[in-house]
Protein backbone atom coordinates (compact mmCIF):
# COMPACT_ATOMS: atom_id res chain seq x y z
CA UNK A 1 0.00 0.00 0.00
CA UNK A 2 2.54 2.51 0.77
CA UNK A 3 4.95 1.72 -2.33
CA UNK A 4 1.50 2.34 -4.35
CA UNK A 5 0.95 5.72 -2.51
CA UNK A 6 4.29 6.66 -3.06
CA UNK A 7 4.22 5.94 -6.93
CA UNK A 8 1.07 8.04 -7.11
CA UNK A 9 3.12 11.16 -4.86
CA UNK A 10 6.21 10.86 -7.59
CA UNK A 11 3.63 11.05 -11.00
CA UNK A 12 1.83 13.97 -8.91
CA UNK A 13 5.55 15.54 -9.36
CA UNK A 14 5.66 15.29 -13.12
CA UNK A 15 4.32 18.10 -14.97
CA UNK A 16 1.50 17.53 -18.09
CA UNK A 17 3.01 16.96 -20.79
CA UNK A 18 0.47 18.63 -23.90
CA UNK A 19 0.08 18.79 -27.16
CA UNK A 20 -2.60 19.68 -29.81
CA UNK A 21 -4.07 15.87 -29.30
CA UNK A 22 -2.99 14.07 -26.21
CA UNK A 23 -2.82 15.23 -22.35
CA UNK A 24 -1.23 13.28 -19.87
CA UNK A 25 -1.07 14.17 -16.84
CA UNK A 26 -1.65 13.48 -12.86
CA UNK A 27 -5.05 13.71 -11.13
CA UNK A 28 -6.25 13.60 -7.81
CA UNK A 29 -9.35 14.51 -5.48
CA UNK A 30 -11.86 13.97 -3.19
CA UNK A 31 -14.65 11.64 -3.11
CA UNK A 32 -17.42 10.66 -1.22
CA UNK A 33 -18.94 7.45 -1.54
CA UNK A 34 -21.54 4.90 0.35
CA UNK A 35 -23.12 1.31 0.13
CA UNK A 36 -26.57 0.83 -0.78
CA UNK A 37 -26.88 -2.19 1.23
CA UNK A 38 -25.50 -0.52 4.54
CA UNK A 39 -28.57 1.66 4.66
CA UNK A 40 -30.11 -1.41 6.37
CA UNK A 41 -27.53 -1.01 9.05
CA UNK A 42 -27.30 2.92 9.15
CA UNK A 43 -24.71 3.23 6.78
CA UNK A 44 -23.46 6.50 6.17
CA UNK A 45 -21.34 8.19 3.40
CA UNK A 46 -17.33 8.34 3.75
CA UNK A 47 -15.00 10.91 2.27
CA UNK A 48 -11.99 9.76 0.92
CA UNK A 49 -9.42 10.46 -1.54
CA UNK A 50 -8.00 9.66 -5.57
CA UNK A 51 -4.97 10.07 -6.91
CA UNK A 52 -3.57 8.67 -10.20
CA UNK A 53 -2.65 9.60 -14.10
CA UNK A 54 -4.75 10.57 -16.76
CA UNK A 55 -4.73 10.29 -20.86
CA UNK A 56 -7.09 12.54 -22.91
CA UNK A 57 -6.97 12.37 -27.12
CA UNK A 58 -8.70 14.86 -28.49
CA UNK A 59 -10.65 13.87 -31.73
CA UNK A 60 -11.25 17.53 -32.69
CA UNK A 61 -11.40 20.68 -31.29
CA UNK A 62 -14.06 20.42 -29.32
CA UNK A 63 -14.54 16.59 -29.09
CA UNK A 64 -12.01 14.00 -26.93
CA UNK A 65 -11.79 10.08 -25.82
CA UNK A 66 -10.13 10.01 -22.41
CA UNK A 67 -8.92 7.11 -19.99
CA UNK A 68 -7.48 7.08 -16.26
CA UNK A 69 -5.64 4.81 -13.65
CA UNK A 70 -6.85 5.86 -10.55
CA UNK A 71 -5.90 4.85 -6.84
CA UNK A 72 -9.15 5.38 -4.92
CA UNK A 73 -10.14 4.73 -1.26
CA UNK A 74 -13.69 4.23 -1.10
CA UNK A 75 -16.15 2.65 1.77
CA UNK A 76 -18.93 3.81 3.90
CA UNK A 77 -19.28 4.54 8.05
CA UNK A 78 -21.79 1.75 9.92
CA UNK A 79 -24.00 2.13 13.48
CA UNK A 80 -22.41 1.16 15.89
CA UNK A 81 -19.02 2.65 15.25
CA UNK A 82 -18.01 0.49 12.41
CA UNK A 83 -16.25 1.98 9.04
CA UNK A 84 -15.63 0.03 5.70
CA UNK A 85 -12.70 1.33 3.61
CA UNK A 86 -12.20 -0.31 -0.01
CA UNK A 87 -9.38 0.32 -2.40
CA UNK A 88 -9.78 0.40 -5.61
CA UNK A 89 -7.74 0.65 -8.76
CA UNK A 90 -10.19 2.56 -10.88
CA UNK A 91 -9.99 3.14 -14.60
CA UNK A 92 -12.72 5.62 -15.99
CA UNK A 93 -13.47 5.81 -19.78
CA UNK A 94 -14.66 8.79 -20.55
CA UNK A 95 -15.74 10.99 -23.80
CA UNK A 96 -15.17 14.70 -23.67
CA UNK A 97 -16.96 18.37 -25.08
CA UNK A 98 -14.36 21.07 -25.28
CA UNK A 99 -16.08 24.49 -25.41
CA UNK A 100 -13.69 26.93 -27.36
CA UNK A 101 -10.90 26.98 -29.31
CA UNK A 102 -7.70 25.22 -28.54
CA UNK A 103 -5.98 28.60 -28.50
CA UNK A 104 -7.92 29.61 -25.38
CA UNK A 105 -7.30 30.72 -22.49
CA UNK A 106 -9.62 28.73 -20.70
CA UNK A 107 -11.74 26.00 -21.52
CA UNK A 108 -14.75 24.29 -19.70
CA UNK A 109 -15.48 21.09 -20.74
CA UNK A 110 -18.16 18.57 -20.08
CA UNK A 111 -17.31 14.65 -19.53
CA UNK A 112 -19.35 11.27 -19.15
CA UNK A 113 -18.32 7.97 -18.99
CA UNK A 114 -17.71 4.37 -17.08
CA UNK A 115 -16.25 4.17 -14.24
CA UNK A 116 -15.01 -0.01 -13.82
CA UNK A 117 -12.97 -0.71 -10.39
CA UNK A 118 -10.75 -3.62 -9.23
CA UNK A 119 -10.64 -4.41 -5.33
CA UNK A 120 -7.19 -4.45 -4.48
CA UNK A 121 -7.17 -4.13 -0.67
CA UNK A 122 -8.75 -2.12 2.14
CA UNK A 123 -10.36 -3.33 5.66
CA UNK A 124 -13.04 -3.52 7.62
CA UNK A 125 -13.33 -2.14 11.31
CA UNK A 126 -16.06 -2.57 13.98
CA UNK A 127 -14.86 -2.14 17.88
CA UNK A 128 -11.72 -4.38 18.66
CA UNK A 129 -12.46 -6.40 15.22
CA UNK A 130 -10.95 -5.62 11.79
CA UNK A 131 -11.29 -7.83 8.55
CA UNK A 132 -10.09 -7.85 5.66
CA UNK A 133 -12.32 -6.19 2.71
CA UNK A 134 -11.87 -8.61 -0.08
CA UNK A 135 -13.28 -11.33 2.27
CA UNK A 136 -16.74 -9.48 2.17
CA UNK A 137 -17.11 -7.33 -0.92
CA UNK A 138 -16.98 -8.10 -4.70
CA UNK A 139 -13.97 -7.43 -6.57
CA UNK A 140 -15.45 -5.63 -8.81
CA UNK A 141 -17.65 -2.12 -8.98
CA UNK A 142 -18.66 -0.17 -11.96
CA UNK A 143 -19.72 3.90 -11.68
CA UNK A 144 -20.89 6.54 -13.80
CA UNK A 145 -18.64 9.50 -14.03
CA UNK A 146 -20.55 12.93 -14.86
CA UNK A 147 -19.01 15.94 -14.64
CA UNK A 148 -17.34 19.44 -15.83
CA UNK A 149 -14.27 20.96 -15.39
CA UNK A 150 -11.92 23.74 -16.67
CA UNK A 151 -8.52 23.64 -18.62
CA UNK A 152 -6.64 26.97 -18.03
CA UNK A 153 -3.33 27.67 -20.23
CA UNK A 154 -0.41 28.05 -18.04
CA UNK A 155 2.00 28.32 -20.79
CA UNK A 156 2.55 26.76 -23.95
CA UNK A 157 2.05 23.00 -23.84
CA UNK A 158 1.03 23.12 -20.04
CA UNK A 159 -2.51 23.12 -18.81
CA UNK A 160 -3.73 23.27 -15.48
CA UNK A 161 -6.99 20.97 -15.37
CA UNK A 162 -9.65 21.48 -12.86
Amino acid sequence: MQKILIGFVCMLCVLQATSQHITIGPTIGLNNSWISESKNIGGKSKIGFNAGISFIYSIKENYGLGVDAIYSVEGNKFDPDGTRSLNYLRIPIKAYYFFGEWGDKFRPKLFLGLSPAFLIGGNIKQGNQEFKSKDFNKGFDLGLNVGTGLNVRIMEATWFKI
